[in-house]
């Protein structure tokens, strides 16, 4: 039987490829959209008869989206008059959000700027009367922070001023560039057609710019509003942006502790600026999770402690931070969103399961780390007052352990993998084999013994080949890509038994296919991270084959690579080059050595004694 050319056989499974077509290409281009060339579908049969007779249903049923999709591009409508005042006016109040953050939370506001200017009076009698060089030179700096606090608000009026001047001549010479692509982005948000040079486009250009130096105008009189506000309250911009969590009594003080408001904070001392610093130098390529949690730990600790300069920070602070964190339930930022941790704390009910000790020892690890970074980089800061005891965690039950030989059978012998009903029914012996990202990451974590993340996020690019050798390049490289440790970072060799089954083959189709990640078919979770549904699906995989015994779903893989060479007689300072632990055993020389391909090879005899009694290699 003749195949029809857009038939292509994957592994043992038939699927239909058709190329979008050149018009929609252009569309979607125009529009920002990336998309591949090309669109896969599976024929869900080996079956080449059934294939065919399946396969003009499902192309009539792509061609038919493709021309849903086209034609609703075309006929989307030009926006009315109205329309357009709308989307002006949700541009001014982006403008308008952006210019008080601005003020806020990078400016120092008129008392403040009063208090800079009477204490730069005192440094400079302080500065005349200096006879110690050392003392001198720290004058002369706190001099220099007070110049940029007294003078920053003027500077960025300035800034204000000569932007409000490039617009008016923007609309004088009717140059839009500056609003082109808000005006993209607002057509495909509320699904308008609105055309480069047509009349929508350039009323709406009008309007935008317009808001634009409006928002501008009207900023200078709010911000002298707000100063009014703040001197009248007579508080400093640190107190109202951060107020105090009453600590609970006998919390490590008998006093509440309140937020100085009669100390200007120097933006070189700042907490909240020095953190933003902190991120940048350590963490260039942080996961967008990991960073929550890090941005989280901050602001919750300056809740509690108050905004003050950063050399004032006590142990008493981060004792009332780690009584706080006790009292909090699980999922508050969810459950409670918006709500201050004195607020969450009196609506949570009672009996509700409070945060883990694990959780908390993670909160002051990251505070500590901080420190140390601040004690490093900053005059006057003594890195043991962000430290405290984290509390006591029980221990677990029961430890993860690795699969038995009998469990890693029962799972590849399963007939999700060998051969079941459908997609649907798993369950039932059949000729419908799993071969996307659910058999090929399964099965590398059983030959790797890398962590699921490191999997999950591997692109296409990182299998390769390095003097004849595949591998596994584990890397923090890529965007969204992380990393544990910095020990982490590493090659592995594919294993014999993942070559024999295709991994190279199934790698060279996903790149045919124009996916950038390896694993493109997992969907992405909340974390912005593939591994979250992987790990899900395989811990269900589990339950659903009878051996979900004890702790852990695919991290269990790990232990069984680590056990299984280990009991080959490999050393442990071996084992951690593989599988990306930290080696205790001369750590310094870990690193060094330009020969990766010998290494490599070396890893490569280790990693292929593995086997798994039961599975054919």
């Amino acid at each position: 039987m003749r195949k029809d050319p857009n038939m292509m056989l994957r592994g043992a499974t038939w699927y239909l490829r058709v190329a979008v077509p050149k018009t929609l290409q252009a569309i979607r281009a125009e529009q920002g959209i990336r998309s591949s060339k090309e669109v896969w579908r599976s024929l869900e049969t080996g079956d080449t008869r059934a294939a065919k007779a399946r396969l003009t249903q499902i192309k009539a049923e792509i061609f038919r989206a493709f021309e849903d999709e086209e034609r609703s591009w075309v006929q989307r409508p030009v926006p009315t008059v109205p329309q357009l005042h709308d989307v002006a006016r949700d541009f001014a109040q982006l403008v308008r959000t952006s210019l008080a953050n601005e003020r806020l939370l990078e400016l120092p506001t008129a008392p403040m700027v009063e208090h800079a200017k009477a204490e730069r009076d005192r440094v400079a009698i302080a500065l005349d009367a200096a006879i110690d060089a050392d003392e001198a030179q720290r004058l002369s700096f706190r001099d220099c922070d007070l110049d940029y606090m007294i003078f920053a608000a003027e500077d960025q009026q300035e800034a204000r001023q000569a932007l409000r001047e490039r617009l008016w001549e923007d609309l004088a010479a009717q140059d839009y560039r500056s609003v082109d692509s808000f005006i993209t982005e607002a057509a495909r948000a509320r699904s308008y057609r609105i055309d480069d040079d047509s009349t929508a486009y350039r009323q709406l250009a009008h309007l935008l710019l317009k808001a634009w130096v409006t928002e501008l105008d009207r900023a200078n009189d709010a911000f002298v509003a707000l100063d009014e506000v703040m001197r009248d309250q007579d508080e400093a911009l640190a107190s109202w942006h951060a107020p105090a969590i009453a600590v609970q009594p006998n919390a490590m003080r008998s006093e509440p502790i309140e937020a100085r408001a009669d100390v200007v904070i120097s933006p070189a001392r700042d907490i909240r600026r020095l953190f933003e610093t902190y991120l940048r130098e350590k963490f260039p390529k942080i996961a967008a999770n990991a960073e929550l949690d890090r941005r989280r730990t901050i602001e919750q600790f300056i809740e509690v402690a108050g905004m003050r300069d950063v050399g004032e920070y006590r142990k008493v602070h981060v004792t009332a931070y780690r009584a706080a964190l006790m009292q909090l339930p699980v999922n508050a930022g969810r459950d409670y969103a918006g709500k201050t941790m004195k607020e969450v704390v009196e609506l949570a009910p009672k009996g509700v399961k409070r945060l883990a000790p694990k959780t908390i020892k993670s909160r002051l690890s990251i505070l500590g780390s901080f420190g140390r970074w601040l004690s490093e980089n900053v005059d006057d800061v003594d890195d043991s007052n962000f430290r405290t005891t984290a509390p006591v965690a029980k221990k677990p039950e029961t430890a993860v352990r690795e699969f038995s030989d009998a469990d890693i059978c029962t799972i590849f012998l399963s007939p999700t993998f060998t051969g079941c009903e459908s997609e649907r029914n798993q369950r039932a012996i059949g000729s419908y084999r799993v071969r996307d990202y659910r058999y090929w990451l399964t099965l590398a974590a059983a030959y790797t013994g890398c962590r699921l993340n490191e999997l999950a996020q591997l692109r296409v690019e990182d299998v390769h080949q390095l003097d004849g050798i595949w591998a596994l390049r584990i890397t923090d490289e890529g965007e969204g890509q992380s990393l544990k440790t910095k020990a982490s970072e590493r090659l592995v060799p594919v294993h014999s038994a993942l070559l024999a089954a295709g991994l190279i083959e199934y790698v060279e189709s996903v790149r045919e296919q124009g996916h950038r990640d390896l694993f493109w078919d997992i969907p992405i979770g909340r974390n912005g991270r593939r591994s979250e549904a992987a790990g899900k699906w395989f811990r269900k995989l589990l339950v659903r084959l009878g051996v979900k015994n004890g702790r852990g779903g695919m991290h269990r893989f790990r232990h069984s690579v680590v056990q299984k060479l280990r009991d080959a007689g490999h050393s442990d300072a071996e084992i951690a080059m593989i599988v990306g632990h930290e080696s205790r055993i001369a750590p310094m020389t870990a690193g060094c050595g330009s020969s990766r391909a010998a290494l490599l090879r070396k890893q490569q005899e280790i990693l292929d004694v593995l086997l798994y009694r039961g599975l054919a290699r």
